[in-house]
């Protein structure tokens, strides 16, 4: 707290979608694409369809490479990492279920068919990502017009804060110089009942692991620990 008068000022931006879509989409949507030619390929060509189909794949994992790195690194999936990781199945689909063309059953008809449903589906992906992206653009851009209290709620739902416990704590290290605290994610007000249960789980599953630790260092938090203590045999742990 402070007794003179602060000012909090928040940028608000937004990113250039049309650059992304462009020059990942649009991309990425051609490897796929490019993906139902192999079905030009009869099993007499089986060879020529593999090595078209692991040259896409390749090529689409070098181009997510590209994209990744591009693009901030966040602990979560962003709307291109799915689109991309999903044109990638759908021509790792296709790998698989060509190298299964000399089979018996697998006749002429049967290709036809799974081309078929393979450019339905292909499509069919295509619209449903549109209408998903189009709906995660009109709620970013929703956040644009947030005042400073939902722009914390936000904050606060989507990226909690770390909250450390300095009555669980462990020593290591040369006469127990170093000393560590268990850090767990704050449970906001804002939460909803199913994110405040994953948070306690998560509270829980380190509540455990430092139990674990200060059993398997064979002393108490708040002790030093000695040489002897520092030589703990894990094989007590399973007998």
């Amino acid at each position: 707290k402070s007794s003179y008068a602060m000012i909090v000022i928040r940028l608000k931006v937004k990113r250039r979608w049309k650059v992304f879509l462009a020059n990942t989409v649009f991309l990425s949507a051609c490897l796929a694409f490019m993906g139902l030619t192999a079905f030009c390929l009869d099993d007499d060509n089986l060879a020529e369809r593999l090595n078209l189909l692991i040259t896409l794949i390749l090529t689409a994992v070098v181009l997510s490479f590209i994209v990744f790195d591009s693009l901030p690194r966040v602990a979560y999936l962003t709307f291109i990492d799915k689109y991309i990781l999903g044109n990638y199945c759908f021509l790792v689909l296709l790998m698989m279920l060509s190298s299964l063309m000399r089979q018996e059953w697998y006749t002429d008809t049967f290709d036809a068919v799974m081309f078929w449903l393979s450019l339905l589906y292909f499509f069919a992906y295509h619209i449903a990502m549109g209408y998903y992206g189009y709906r995660l653009r009109q709620e970013e851009i929703m956040k644009l017009i947030y005042s400073t209290d939902e722009v914390e709620m936000e904050v606060n739902m989507t990226r909690p804060g770390l909250r450390f416990d300095y009555t669980k704590r462990l020593r290591a290290g040369k006469n127990g110089r170093l000393l560590s605290y268990v850090g767990t994610t704050h449970i906001s007000q804002w939460m909803n009942e199913e994110q405040k249960a994953s948070m306690q789980k998560k509270q829980d599953e380190m509540t455990e692991l430092y139990d674990l630790h200060s059993f398997r260092h064979g002393y108490k938090g708040s002790e030093i620990p000695s040489s002897s203590n520092e030589s703990f045999d894990l094989t007590s742990l399973f007998s």
